[in-house]
């Protein structure tokens, strides 16, 4: 379970608010607002979406704040998951305002320790994709207990499995292809199979999709475009 630790918010030339949520695994206690330095939040995209050689669209994030000297220091930390970051449009009631989530990039992190006043700093996020290859493919469900997954299951299920363990919610997969095995099959994920023994660690992902040339990528928006 997470909590909020951090919040950040400011308004867009819209008129609307960005709110910007640091959450810590385990945290319960107050919330820490931080001060939006310029151009406060900045989405970005590892690869063109185009490029069937590239099979995985990531996405990255830059938040940008003032904060006192050496008070952020935790973030700096081995664990990949420790720290949550999620994005809304307006409200941060409803996930359909969600634009960016994923976590902080925790192996990360540098600010002026002379200065004894405020600090300018930029907290480097992903979107959990660059996570996965620190993540191993083993069925932690109560009846396994962390052995690996066994036997042949359809492609779709792959997919569920290595993102479950993120442990982010997408609302869409969006993939691009033009391949169909039948004229009422246009999502083939859904009836090819493979065996889970093919895919040893999340990495596996690049492997599922690379083999048909597909590209995949979970997308909430632009912040650029909702100014």
């Amino acid at each position: 379970m997470y909590g909020v630790k951090y919040r950040v918010q400011y308004k867009r030339r819209s008129g609307t608010t960005t709110f910007i949520h640091i959450l810590e695994e385990d945290y319960v206690g107050t919330i820490t607002d931080l001060d939006p330095n310029v151009n406060p939040f900045e989405i970005s995209y590892t690869t063109d979406v185009n490029n069937i050689y590239t099979p995985t669209v990531g996405a990255g994030a830059v938040i940008r704040v003032y904060v006192q000297p050496l008070t952020m220091l935790d973030l700096f930390t081995d664990d990949d998951q420790k720290y949550k970051v999620i994005a809304y449009n307006g409200s941060t009631g409803d996930t359909a305002n969600i634009f960016f989530q994923g976590f902080v990039n925790t192996d990360i992190y540098f600010e002026d320790y002379s200065s004894s006043m405020d600090v300018p700093i930029e907290i480097q996020c992903n979107d959990g994709m660059q996570v996965l290859d620190n993540i191993p493919y083993l069925d932690t469900s109560i009846y396994s207990s962390g052995a690996y997954y066994k036997d042949t299951t359809y492609y779709y299920i792959i997919f569920q499995n290595i993102l479950n363990k993120i442990g982010l919610t997408f609302d869409n997969i969006y993939t691009s292809n033009d391949l169909r095995i039948a004229d009422f099959a246009t999502n083939f994920l859904f009836y090819l199979a493979v065996p889970h023994e093919n895919f040893v660690d999340e990495s596996g992902l690049l492997g599922l999709v690379e083999r048909f040339s597909i590209v995949v990528g979970a997308w909430y928006g632009n912040e650029i475009q909702r100014q």
